[in-house]
């Protein structure tokens, strides 16, 4: 079990977590990228680590598995990020396009409130 929000591993047993007061989940299971290297496909591209971060929370939110790529470097030496190309954002083909329109409706909604202010 961890703890959704500051990651922390419980034995089982535990249901809550002690520091951040709320339920444990089961963990993830880890995607293996070098089994499912031919079914994965890079939809995005960003040159800082926090925008990175939102969408890939985006889509696991819509259950969408993903992983970054160079998003290690990005965050140890940010400069890197921009010599590699950015920081990649890849998801299984099968579901690409779903992560494109989740994606899509995340750009509209932050210009939608861009435009607001």
């Amino acid at each position: 079990m961890i703890c959704p929000q500051c990651e922390t591993e419980y034995r089982d047993g535990f249901t809550r977590c002690s520091d951040c007061d709320v339920d444990l989940i089961e963990p993830r299971p880890a995607v293996n990228v070098a089994e499912t290297r031919d079914d994965v496909e890079q939809i995005a591209t960003f040159l800082y680590l926090h925008q990175a971060e939102l969408a890939a929370s985006v889509l696991e939110g819509s259950d969408i598995e993903c992983f970054l790529g160079d998003a290690f470097f990005a965050g140890v030496r940010p400069e890197l990020a921009f010599t590699s190309g950015g920081i990649k954002l890849f998801v299984r083909a099968g579901d690409a396009e779903r992560a494109r329109e989740v994606l899509a409706e995340l750009d509209e909604s932050a210009t939608e409130s861009d435009t607001s202010s």
